[in-house]
């Protein structure tokens, strides 16, 4: 499943410019740590702003999204040191007078693929994984998972409007759509699958010959693109354009 791409963990269902802000300051968490060595104490005290709520390490929530997703920074093992690295989109793009968090999400959502590396753990020298995302992790590697989100997502419009007959500007497309076409079996082995393909599964979608996936319905990563619009009314049918 890619129910992470658009976890419970990315608080901006309500307010996408406080969530933008948020990468913004989370790129400043980076960069005043660049080249250092790993302080999770102080990691934890600067990131608390990202879930002030809760009562674990920020940093085992931000982690697995915001680095290996988003790759604002990174953790390396350095001469037995945990090193924290900025990312040069960050530090381009985040970074500054004036951010540009749109062309970072462009760039790094367009980059991300399915599955990723994250889960580490950065208490001790020998590199090892939290057990629950390493079995997650190899089961989709063992099983052939190879999906690029953003690029599938887009050719999910381009194949709805091909089929609808209208532009790509006037098509909407649901999260059961989104989850339904990156979760089925014609195209989760496949990191580019041509647009003649998409139109075929999304056939059998609208045909019901598919089995029907949900999750969550927020979408901060994909409109922080600029390239489209999600609609939060729960009663439109319309939830992204």
């Amino acid at each position: 499943m890619l129910d992470d791409l658009f976890s419970h963990k990315i608080h901006a269902s309500d307010d996408l410019e406080g969530w933008k802000r948020g990468l913004v300051k989370l790129a400043q968490v980076f960069l005043v740590h660049d080249s250092k060595s790993f302080d999770k104490d102080d990691f934890d005290r600067l990131l608390r702003f990202l879930s002030p709520k809760t009562k674990r390490s920020p940093f085992r929530d931000v982690y697995s999204i915001y680095m290996s997703i988003l790759g604002v920074g990174h953790i390396t093992l350095d001469n037995e040191i945990w090193t924290c690295h900025i990312s040069e989109t960050a530090r381009r793009y985040l970074v500054g007078s004036e951010p540009n968090v749109e062309a970072f999400c462009r760039l790094q959502l367009s980059l991300y693929q399915r599955p990723d590396g994250r889960g580490q753990k950065y208490n001790g020298l020998n590199p090892n994984l939290e057990p629950h995302t390493r079995s997650k992790i190899l089961s989709l590697v063992q099983d052939g998972y190879r999906v690029c989100p953003l690029r599938l997502i887009f050719k999910i419009f381009e194949a709805k409007s091909k089929i609808q007959g209208m532009l790509q500007d006037d098509i909407s497309v649901t999260p059961e759509e989104v989850y339904t076409l990156v979760n089925c079996q014609d195209l989760r082995y496949k990191a580019n699958p041509t647009i003649e393909e998409v139109i075929e599964v999304f056939r059998k979608y609208q045909s019901q010959n598919l089995p029907k996936a949900n999750g969550e319905k927020r979408f901060a990563f994909l409109e922080a693109t600029g390239l489209v619009i999600v609609d939060r009314n729960p009663h439109s049918a319309r939830n992204g354009r």
